[in-house]
């Protein structure tokens, strides 16, 4: 309420200063240390692909990774047998590419 003025407007100078009141009321000061140890605590939990992707994009949105990180994340937190899948030309640059590849070889496997 201390930024709401008189005319019920909000006396905010744009959405960084939002995010940054935001997460300084939520009590959340190292959200990239949170984020970056939730990326690899996913990894032996999720067995199909897509609920795995599903938790890497919440936990990746935290993060200011480069966008060819991302990708090489993603194939880090795979399973063994999906790794072992995997040969050198199916390695994708682009997360989506990633994705796709890695989908297309989850259904390969039994449920």
């Amino acid at each position: 309420m201390p930024h709401v003025r008189d005319d019920r407007t909000i006396g905010l100078e744009g959405l960084p200063a939002c995010i940054q009141l935001r997460e300084a009321a939520s009590g959340y000061p190292n959200r990239v240390a949170t984020a970056e140890r939730k990326m690899w605590d996913i990894q032996p939990k999720i067995c199909k692909v897509t609920q795995y992707y599903a938790e890497f994009k919440v936990i990746a949105a935290d993060l200011d990774w480069n966008p060819s990180a991302l990708p090489n994340a993603l194939r880090m937190g795979l399973s063994e047998e999906m790794k072992d899948s995997f040969t050198y030309s199916d390695m994708q640059k682009e997360l989506r590419s990633s994705v796709t590849v890695c989908q297309k070889q989850d259904n390969q496997f039994p449920d």
